[in-house]
């Protein structure tokens, strides 16, 4: 598949979203998460994009945002912030832009590397008082 989720540092989850998705990728990754949100416990999400991702056309921007918004209620519920990691800094700053057009339930920052993210991810699991895992720092170099 081209998302691939790893739930084996827990709370921290990793996504690593290929260049290039379809929206049955976005479907599996859905049904995926539907063991998370049963588990009802708090987690941040690393979604780490693909170096050479391009940004998506209307229709899968489309689908995105249908995509995101139908998790809603189990994100605001159970994910602390969400850190996407892109390395390019226009493609950075284009969705930042895109994240303005339907607003996302929890938190959610843009960074250039793994290390900024686990920062984050930690610093959100412990506003919220939970201890991170000791692993995340393998996700660092990642």
């Amino acid at each position: 598949s081209a998302m691939d989720l790893d739930t084996g540092h827990y709370p921290i989850l990793f996504l690593t979203i290929g260049s290039k998705y379809e929206v049955e990728d976005l479907r599996a990754f859905q049904a995926e998460m539907q063991p998370i949100f049963a588990r009802r416990q708090k987690y941040v999400l690393i979604v780490k994009t693909s170096p050479n991702s391009y940004l998506p056309d209307a229709k899968m921007r489309k689908a995105v945002v249908e995509w995101w918004k139908s998790m809603a209620d189990d994100q605001a519920r159970w994910n602390l912030g969400t850190a996407v990691i892109v390395a390019s800094a226009p493609i950075r700053g284009a969705l930042t832009a895109l994240s303005w057009l339907f607003t996302s339930p929890t938190p959610q920052v843009f960074v250039s590397n793994a290390d900024e993210a686990v920062t984050w991810a930690e610093k959100m699991l412990r506003q919220a008082g939970i201890e991170p895992p000791a692993s995340a720092s393998a996700l660092r170099v990642g």
